[in-house]
């Protein structure tokens, strides 16, 4: 694994105990945590720094990865491009939020941000059913294909009244299924004994 994956594996889970907390506290008690807006400072800017850094890490792992993940696939190799688009154009805001805050942010950025976030998850979806059937990318290929799953659970406790009602669950398979896809595909792993050649990171 490398250095890369184990970054954004890191970040995944910081992120999506940030995410839980904020689904399960307003599930519970019908209020936001303190994560979310409207909280106090030092929660605003673990949230923001923690949340930048995840989307920045994640579309470094579907570049760095990218002609691996690709495989020679015109459809996988679209999809990933709109996939790291997205994530830009959240990376980006999120950073930026930690100088400027959601109140003093122009509406067309916030707009923006929402925009991403949303088209994000159809997008890993897609991503996710066209490599359902590589080898070695399974369980990442079945967690972005899920995503969808998180979605559709989100809007149906929103239509249910459900304070429960969270895009965290779409967002947790979001961010491990990429992080995982890393892994699933980083030269160390193709290059492991299993596969009968040497490992110039392992030493094996």
């Amino acid at each position: 694994m490398t250095r890369l994956t184990r970054a954004a594996l890191a970040a995944a889970t910081a992120v999506a105990l940030i995410a839980l907390t904020d689904a399960v506290t307003h599930g519970l008690t019908g209020e936001f945590s303190v994560f979310a807006d409207g909280g106090p400072a030092w929660a605003y800017y673990v949230s923001t720094v923690a949340h930048g850094l995840l989307y920045a890490l994640l579309t470094a792992v579907l570049v760095v990865n990218g002609h691996r993940i690709d495989d020679g696939r015109g459809a996988v190799r679209w999809v990933r491009r709109v996939l790291v688009a997205l994530l830009v154009m959240l990376a980006v805001p999120f950073l930026l939020g930690v100088v400027v805050t959601t109140e003093d942010a122009p509406a067309w950025l916030l707009g923006l941000t929402t925009a991403g976030f949303v088209a994000s998850f159809p997008v890993s979806t897609v991503l996710g059913i066209l490599l359902l059937r590589r080898p070695g990318r399974r369980l990442p290929a079945v967690l972005l294909a899920a995503v969808g799953g998180g979605l559709v659970l989100t809007l149906l406790l929103g239509a249910l009244g459900s304070d429960f009602a969270h895009p965290a669950y779409a967002e947790v398979l979001q961010f491990f299924g990429v992080a995982l896809l890393g892994r699933a595909v980083s030269p160390a792993r193709e290059a492991s004994p299993s596969s009968g050649r040497y490992s110039f990171v392992t030493g094996e």
